[in-house]
């Protein structure tokens, strides 16, 4: 079998279509998580004004106030638990789609691995067709000489 002088992966085109495909995926994902982080915060954020609010909703009651004040701060409170129910499905829906692109970084990685473990296998055949082809050639040439030699030594 002949070998070239330099290797070449006939599937070139394919592994390097799915590093690129990876690389998407790597990028969906930090991406989405990055979003699912950001959505997180903010639920922290209206947990934090909530506990404020009911604190000082938990505060007007002791002190003398009216009632018209105390309906506004409990009306504040369930406009913050609303506001807190979006945001909490917002947040999963984020972690959904965090989910998703993790298993679609996963499925780029091992189809982008099974081709480079190709391409290193192939890799592997070809050195060591290449070293065969060395040798044959090596150990034609030392006929060759041998032969030569015996030829001088009968015709002396």
């Amino acid at each position: 079998m002949a070998t070239s002088a330099r290797f070449t992966f006939s599937l070139q085109r394919v592994l390097t279509q799915r590093e690129h495909r990876e690389e998407a995926a790597q990028a969906r994902f930090a991406a989405e998580a990055a979003q699912a982080s950001a959505a997180r915060a903010a639920v922290e954020e209206l947990q934090a004004v909530r506990a404020a609010g009911t604190a000082a909703l938990t505060a007007a009651q002791v002190a003398p106030t009216s009632v018209g004040h105390l309906r506004a701060f409990a009306f504040a409170i369930e406009q913050m638990d609303a506001r807190l129910d979006v945001a909490g499905q917002q947040v999963m829906a984020a972690e959904q789609r965090v989910d998703e692109a993790r298993t679609e970084l996963a499925e780029a990685f091992r189809a982008r691995h099974a081709m480079a473990r190709l391409r290193e296998r192939a890799h592997e055949t070809w050195r060591a067709e290449t070293a065969l082809a060395e040798q044959r050639t090596m150990d034609e040439l030392a006929i060759q000489q041998f032969c030569r030699r015996q030829a001088r030594t009968v015709n002396e």
